[in-house]
């Protein structure tokens, strides 16, 4: 690098730690699908990285349909929830055993917005 910020550029992306936002997209294929029902109304999924709908997610997702949220209160969702999702992978953290320290460890990292 002419100007000398490669260095630089390597020792703050090693920093952010296996938190980075480049890093937890790179780590995960995780997306948020539109589907419609055999009756035509939509809704939205988690799609993982085995290209299926992940289960506790999706589980959660159709709860919202059974009581008739909109299908952009579902999208909303689906959308954190792909988020969070993407954050567990990256971080190596099972669902069900998510505790508030390793929540704690990086609120923000995975984030597409920042937290306040």
């Amino acid at each position: 690098d002419p100007e000398g910020r490669g260095g630089q550029q390597d020792a703050a992306r090693d920093r952010a730690g296996p938190f980075s936002r480049s890093r937890c997209r790179s780590a995960s294929r995780v997306r948020v699908q539109r589907v419609l029902s055999p009756a035509g109304r939509e809704s939205w999924t988690v799609i993982g990285d085995d290209h299926r709908p992940v289960s506790p997610v999706e589980s959660f997702l159709a709860w919202l349909e059974h009581i008739e949220r909109s299908p952009n209160t579902v999208r909303a969702y689906a959308m954190d929830l792909k988020t969070y999702w993407t954050f567990l992978q990256a971080t190596g953290t099972d669902w069900d055993r998510v505790t508030l320290e390793r929540m704690a460890s990086s609120p923000r990292g995975c984030a597409s917005r920042p937290v306040t």
